[in-house]
């Protein structure tokens, strides 16, 4: 269950760097395009690329 967890974190973490280097690169927002018509979904989002971030970071400074 945690092995699953790790991966889907890596997923969403890695989703969300690449968005914010189009953001900044191009002015590119992909995920606020695609979830920005429902706010709701777009700070669900966030809020679970924040947790998913803390706990990479939480576990590799356990390492």
């Amino acid at each position: 269950m945690l092995d699953v967890f790790k991966t889907v974190s890596l997923l969403f973490v890695m989703i969300a760097t690449i968005n914010l280097g189009l953001v900044g690169l191009l002015d590119l927002d992909i995920v606020g395009k695609i979830l920005g018509s429902v706010p709701i979904l777009l700070k669900i989002f966030n809020v679970i690329v924040g947790i998913s971030g803390i706990m990479m970071l939480v576990t590799h400074l356990k390492k």
